[in-house]
């Protein structure tokens, strides 16, 4: 999300191994300007970003301006809640599982699914842990009256349907990866939603 608060920025940088997540966020806004987009899809990665901070409070000051900077250019704001993070790939790059499956004649949906992916059950926990913390940080953003004149510049979205069946949610199929690695889709897995 958008940031106005300078000494967060910075934090976050350093939680984020220097990638200044604000700059990017930034050049998408010019550009969503530039372009008159009139719909924008941000991924929240709440439970990642904003962890290190212990800051729910943050986030729902982000999320609030955020919106209302897209609402001020006649953006509406759909917000990715958190896509389930591939636990198993911890220190393995998807590419890397993809060429060692591939080179020993292993790589199909199956081997995929049971070896390599998240359980629907352990993205239960993963559902629980973000919404004890951070659901009321949503919605307090949002849902207030205060601020019912952003709640209808900006629609949640749940993406477990689209990436998960009932027993797993895959790192991809055998055609191509959904991850780039245990946090973030690559192009294809962002084309599913």
């Amino acid at each position: 999300f958008l940031t106005e608060q300078p000494e967060y920025r910075q934090r976050l940088g350093r939680a984020t191994n220097g990638l200044d997540c604000h700059a990017i966020m930034q050049a998408v806004y010019d550009e969503a300007a530039r372009r008159r987009v009139r719909k924008l899809f941000v991924f929240a990665y709440a439970s990642l970003a904003y962890a290190n901070d212990n800051s729910g409070e943050q986030l729902a000051r982000d999320l609030e301006y955020t919106v209302r900077q897209y609402a001020r250019i006649g953006v509406h704001v759909y917000v990715v809640k958190e896509i389930p993070q591939q636990m198993q790939l911890l220190g393995r790059p998807v590419e890397l599982v993809y060429k060692r499956l591939a080179a020993i004649g292993q790589l199909s949906d199956h081997v995929l699914k049971w070896n390599y992916s998240l359980t629907r059950a352990e993205r239960e926990k993963q559902v629980e842990q973000v919404e004890r913390v951070y659901a009321k940080y949503y919605s307090s953003a949002i849902g207030n009256n205060s601020k019912s004149d952003i709640a209808e510049k900006v629609t949640f979205v749940e993406v477990d349907d689209l990436l998960c069946d009932k027993e797993h949610c895959p790192i991809g199929t055998i055609r191509a990866a959904l991850y780039s690695d245990r946090r973030h889709l690559t192009i294809y897995g962002t084309m599913l939603l």
